[in-house]
């Protein structure tokens, strides 16, 4: 499946440390590539997610008037959690430098945000990933990471988001405009609603077996 895609030009392939199997199924094909067709191999582009354990971070949540000491070595915890993911990823896709990392975090009222980007920062340095990003984050959370970010946190280069043309918050909550004037690159996910926004489901009944609803007149939303 990687080969026929790239083979027809799709070159960039959208991984994550918590998709089962898609990391090793792609660094299958690059394995390959690389012995058979090296100008293929050299022109594939990596993505990849770094999503922290909720369990993990849960566990390193500050305590009122903990020691710097204390904060250091919760600091530590996430940065020896991001960087053996982020290795994991490229032994799977066979790979030495990862093109683009995410970020993703779970849930924003837990600690760590600020400390696994500084992580990502430092692979960064090191060469082992060439570029950072975040996924599922609003225009209030991005923007001070791009107009004042904390000190040791890396360039946002990329941001993700759902985005189709029936799910339009990031565009009617300003995240677009945002990225647009900061040169950040916006890439939808969801584009076509899991293939719901296609033929596929033209005049189809609903699925699960309901058999209702009227069929669609058209395959363009109106």
């Amino acid at each position: 499946a990687c080969a026929a895609h790239a083979v027809v030009g799709i070159r960039t392939f959208d991984c994550g440390d918590i998709y089962a199997g898609v990391e090793d199924l792609v660094g299958r094909f690059l394995a390959t590539a690389r012995g058979q067709h090296r100008a293929l191999f050299e022109s594939v582009r990596l993505h990849t997610k770094v999503a922290p354990d909720l369990d993990a971070l849960a566990r390193l949540q500050p305590v009122a008037g903990e020691a710097p000491a204390a904060q250091r070595q919760r600091e530590a915890a996430v940065a020896r959690f991001v960087e053996g993911s982020v290795w994991r990823s490229a032994n799977r896709l066979s790979a030495s430098v990862v093109d683009l990392v995410y970020l993703h975090w779970w849930d924003w009222n837990q600690w760590g945000f600020v400390a696994a980007l500084r992580a990502l920062a430092q692979l960064r340095e090191r060469g082992v990933v060439k570029e950072v990003g975040v996924t599922n984050i609003d225009a209030p959370r991005l923007r001070p990471l791009l107009e004042t970010p904390p000190p040791g946190c890396p360039k946002i280069a990329c941001v993700q988001v759902n985005l189709s043309v029936v799910d339009r918050r990031a565009v009617a909550t300003g995240l677009g405009e945002l990225c647009q004037t900061h040169g950040v690159r916006l890439l939808a996910h969801g584009a076509l609603m899991g293939g719901l926004l296609s033929k596929t489901w033209l005049r189809a009944p609903p699925p699960g077996g309901g058999g209702g609803g009227p069929p669609q007149r058209s395959s363009r939303p109106s």
